[in-house]
């Protein structure tokens, strides 16, 4: 870890929330900012500030401006993140620096630590058959039943079907049979994150072939139910997220090109 990295790990070991003056953070952004300028009408509070706007307003004299601004940029997450950096490299206020830090790091944390439990969209079956109930399986591996698939999920647009065995993602064979083959699946999902696309290799009667399917975000009622997997899953993002977001700011934020 370079001394930058080393000297923000340590002053902004624990993140603060709503109401402070800092907040948590994200991984790399993955998208581009394109077409969010959308038009700002002062007789509709409701409408949306552009970007550019919406950044401009960090150093307004006016408290509402400034607070609305900054929820508008939160709500773009790490989409904001190019056109934050411009600003931060040009500006000589201190106190949008500040603002922008914050916002960067409440968006990485986000990202990264709370909303990157990926999301395939099926429950799977008590039976996980092995190569001696299918010899397409092969032997020491298992694969996993899919009891139904959830409608406008990654699973349901890429086509998968009830009673399908899914052989592999992403190539990796499952090694463990039962209830820990569930957890082996459920284990990859989530660490690959939402918007990922994984290859899956699937079973259906005499068939044997692939789809791709992108991974969507666990719905809330869904993760309201809670899970041990994504817990702990949850406690391993939450000892790592702040060196990691130290060397991304650092090297994204601090260093000028």
């Amino acid at each position: 870890m370079n001394t930058c990295a080393l000297f923000f790990t340590l002053s902004h070991a624990i993140p603060a929330f709503a109401g402070q003056g800092e907040a948590p953070a994200q991984t790399e952004p993955t998208q581009q900012v394109a077409n969010q300028e959308a038009t700002f009408s002062p007789a509709n509070e409701s409408t949306p500030y552009g970007i550019d706007e919406a950044i401009g307003l960090l150093s307004s004299p006016k408290y509402e401006e400034r607070d609305r601004a900054t929820t508008q940029l939160l709500g773009l997450g790490t989409s904001a993140f190019e056109k934050l950096k411009e600003v931060y490299h040009r500006s000589d206020d201190f106190e949008v620096q500040l603002q922008i830090e914050f916002i960067v790091k409440s968006a990485y944390f986000e990202a990264n630590v709370l909303g990157g439990f990926g999301f395939l969209g099926i429950s799977q079956g008590p039976d996980t058959p092995g190569h001696e109930e299918n010899d397409r399986i092969p032997e020491g591996n298992y694969a996993i039943r899919i009891a139904s698939v959830i409608e406008n999920t990654g699973a349901a647009r890429a086509g998968l079907a009830k009673d399908d065995l899914l052989v592999a993602l992403d190539g990796e064979l499952f090694t463990m049979a039962g209830r820990r083959a569930t957890e082996e699946l459920s284990t990859r999902i989530h660490t690959r994150g939402p918007g990922t696309a994984v290859t899956l290799s699937i079973l259906r009667g005499d068939q044997a072939f692939e789809i791709s399917a992108v991974l969507g975000r666990v719905p809330t009622s869904i993760d309201q139910q809670g899970s041990q997997t994504r817990l702990q899953h949850l406690q391993t993002k939450m000892q790592d997220w702040a060196p990691r977001f130290a060397s991304y700011w650092c090297d994204s934020f601090t260093k000028r090109e």
